[in-house]
């Protein structure tokens, strides 16, 4: 169940509704840690923009060399390791139209 849980994370995610808003990423996985090396949020019909870039990120316990920053730094060698369970989340600063999620 794990295993396939994170093989749907791993896809880029496009949202049907063109209306999603939110402030708010956050990525739960209850029974194992997280470990991603970014996150991708663009607007409706921006594939350029990545909304998630630099912005304050906060998680559950963080191990093995990573770094909450390290989910929306723009570098691919940088990453997010955390305990379990794992948790993170990242501050869009306002609500804003998402057109989609991309994780690495």
């Amino acid at each position: 169940m794990v295993s396939a849980l994170l093989v749907l994370l791993l896809v880029p995610v496009q949202f049907a509704h063109a209306q999603l808003i939110g402030r708010y990423v956050r990525l739960i996985l209850d029974t194992s840690y997280l470990h991603f090396s970014e996150l991708i949020v663009w607007k409706p019909g921006g594939l350029g923009t990545n909304l998630a870039l630099q912005k304050p990120v906060t998680s559950s316990v963080q191990c093995c060399g990573g770094t909450s920053a390290g989910l929306v730094d723009n570098d691919l060698s940088s990453y997010c390791h955390t305990t379990v369970p794992g948790w993170v989340m990242v501050d869009l600063g306002e609500e804003k139209q998402i057109g989609g999620i991309f994780l690495y």
